[in-house]
């Protein structure tokens, strides 16, 4: 007979510890994971989501930013500089060449020159500063050109413009004004008794009236001409002068009762 160890034993060199692991395994792989993840997120467990990356009109803002920072702090050591150049021209005002000795003006000079470097280098940080929003810009720039030309690709798309469908339309435009200068060139061909008369027939016909044509008159017909000898000749007679007297008389009469009568009114 086995006899098991009491539950209340809790060393690690008991048989009642190795029960007390196995229990807790069992437990763990029983637990769904589902329970576990929520507990997980429940107590903060799980992985905090990354922030999403700047824009680039955020990051432009953000450097121009840093020059007005740097723009304050070169304006600030400038002053400095001024001031201590100053006080260091009066100490020599006074103290003629024993100047140079003078603490004030060893400690002065020495912090001038600090002063001078930290200027030298917040210029080149605002040149670069500078340099790098240029860059941003023409980023920007370009994107917005990208995207441009990403909507009219896709307009382009959507209007259905083909370089093979255009010529496709094109020869087929082609071909129907082929195809109707032909049917004009057949509807003017001529057709039924017309079209078997031939042209040395009309030629010869053309050249027989012609010849005709030369003992007739315009009229086409023949005049027969009388002999000189049976003519008589006849004097012409002058036509007999319209009767325009009396209608002209009627006029002036008219003219006269149209005067009178206005004259009445």
């Amino acid at each position: 007979m086995i006899r098991r160890p009491p539950r209340s034993t809790l060393s690690s060199s008991s048989a009642a510890s190795d029960v007390y692991k196995r229990q807790y395994q069992r437990r763990v792989r029983e637990t769904p994971l589902a329970t576990m993840s929520f507990f997980g997120s429940l107590f903060g467990s799980g992985k905090p989501k990354a922030p999403p990356p700047p824009s680039i009109d955020e990051a432009i803002q953000k450097l121009k930013k840093a020059l007005e920072i740097m723009d304050k702090k070169i304006l600030r050591e400038n002053h400095k500089h001024a001031q201590l150049t100053a006080n260091i021209q009066k100490i020599v005002a006074v103290k003629k060449s024993k100047a140079r000795t003078d603490p004030k003006v060893v400690a002065g000079l020495k912090r001038i020159k600090m002063i001078e470097k930290d200027i030298g280098q917040l210029e080149l940080q605002r040149m670069n500063v500078e340099v790098r929003i240029d860059s941003l810009e023409n980023a920007e720039i370009s994107k917005v050109m990208v995207d441009g030309y990403k909507t009219a690709k896709e307009a382009h798309k959507e209007a259905g413009l083909d370089a093979d469908v255009v010529d496709d339309i094109m020869l087929e435009n082609s071909e129907l004004m082929d195809e109707g200068d032909e049917i004009r060139e057949l509807l003017a061909e001529a057709r039924g008794p017309m079209a078997d008369i031939d042209e040395d027939d009309l030629d010869d016909l053309y050249s027989e009236l012609m010849g005709e044509g030369e003992t007739e008159d315009v009229g086409g017909d023949a005049i027969d001409l009388p002999a000189v000898g049976n003519v008589t000749p006849v004097m012409p007679v002058a036509p007999a002068p319209a009767a325009t007297t009396t209608v002209a008389e009627d006029e002036e009469a008219e003219m006269r009762a149209l005067e009178a009568e206005m004259m009445a009114m």
